[in-house]
C-alpha cells in the first residue's frame, strides 16, 4: 500500500486487537504514526481483553511524526512483535511506545532490528505518562524488549524514558546499534534494566545497565 496522510492524527496503519498479521513492503508518509499496533481502550480494552499478538512489520517505508507506535490504546495487551528491516526517514519519534494511568496492559515481547533511521527529534521514546482524562490508577507493563542492529544518521535524544513509579520500563536492552550523532543520550524516569551492548554514538562506544526511579539524564 501507498498512503499519504500528512493532516493531524493522521496514521498509515493501525492494527487493533489482531492476531497474525503481516505488514510488508508498504509506503507511509503520515501526520501522525506510520503503523501503530493498539488493544482497545481503558475498561473497554481490559474488559474485553483481546490483545495484539504474533504480528511482524516489515521492509516498510515510513515517514511522518512518528515512525511505529505502540499504544497509547493498549489496554488489552500486546505480545510477540517484530519490527524488521524497516526505513524511517524524518519526524518527531522514530519508535514511540505510549500510555497512561486510565490505560493498564501489558506489552511484552517486542524485537526490533536491523532498521535504517534518518532524522528525528526522538529515537526511541517511552511516553507513559500521557495526560490522564479519568484519573484512573491502572499503570501499563511495558518490558522485555530487545532492540538491535539499527544504523541511524542523527537525532536529538537517544532515549526517552517518562513511566509511572508504580511501574518501571524495565527489561530493555539495546545491541549493535550505530548513531553518528545525537544531542542527549539518555533521559531516565522510573528505569529499570535498561542495557546498552555495543551501542556506538558519535566517537563514543556505551556499554552498561542503567536504572533510575526519578528523573536522569546523560549528555555526551
Amino acid at each position: 500500500m501507498k498512503v499519504e496522510s500528512h493532516l493531524y492524527n493522521n496514521d498509515g496503519l493501525d492494527i487493533e486487537s489482531s492476531q497474525f498479521v503481516l505488514a510488508e513492503d508498504n509506503h507511509f508518509r503520515t501526520g501522525d504514526d506510520g503503523i501503530v499496533i493498539k488493544s482497545g481502550r481503558d475498561a473497554d480494552g481490559r474488559n474485553i481483553g483481546i490483545p495484539s499478538t504474533d504480528i511482524v512489520a516489515r521492509n516498510n517505508d515510513l515517514g511522518g511524526e512518528d515512525g511505529i507506535g505502540l499504544g497509547s490504546e493498549m489496554s488489552g495487551g500486546i505480545k510477540r512483535v517484530f519490527f524488521e528491516n524497516n526505513i524511517l526517514h524524518e519526524g518527531d519519534s522514530a519508535y514511540r511506545f505510549k500510555s497512561n494511568l486510565d490505560r493498564g496492559g501489558r506489552v511484552e515481547m517486542v524485537r526490533i532490528r536491523g532498521s535504517k533511521v534518518a532524522s528525528f527529534k526522538h529515537l526511541f521514546w517511552f511516553q507513559l505518562n500521557y495526560p490522564s482524562n479519568l484519573h484512573g490508577n491502572f499503570p501499563a507493563t511495558y518490558t522485555d524488549i530487545i532492540i538491535e542492529d539499527l544504523t541511524v544518521e542523527n537525532v536529538g535524544t537517544v532515549l526517552e524514558i517518562h513511566a509511572p513509579d508504580a511501574a518501571p520500563v524495565h527489561n530493555v536492552k539495546f545491541k549493535d546499534i550505530k548513531i553518528k550523532e545525537a544531542e542527549e543520550i539518555l533521559i531516565l524516569e522510573n528505569a529499570d534494566d535498561i542495557s546498552f551492548e555495543n551501542v556506538s554514538i558519535g566517537e563514543q562506544i556505551w556499554n552498561g545497565t542503567f536504572s533510575s526511579l526519578h528523573i536522569e539524564s546523560v549528555t555526551r
